[in-house]
């Protein structure tokens, strides 16, 4: 299976901008095809990471490294 082109994310998208968030709708349901439970987080200040989560926090506040394409 060939590698997954971030290209593909600004054509089906139209631009970078709406890319990004293709990009991580397609994270997040793939992290969802493994692990229930997955949805999108408001990132707040955003910095065109990947913000995903999956689990209980318990009310806990926590700082994540997401991972990124570019």
């Amino acid at each position: 299976m060939p590698p997954i082109s971030f290209a593909v994310h600004i054509v089906r998208s139209g631009g970078l901008g709406g890319a990004r968030d293709d990009f991580e709708k397609m994270i997040t349901e793939l992290a969802g095809s493994t692990t229930p439970g997955v949805r999108m987080i408001a990132a707040n200040p955003g910095d065109w990471g990947v913000d995903a989560f999956a689990g209980d926090l318990g009310g806990e506040l926590l700082s994540l490294d997401p991972p990124r394409e570019f």
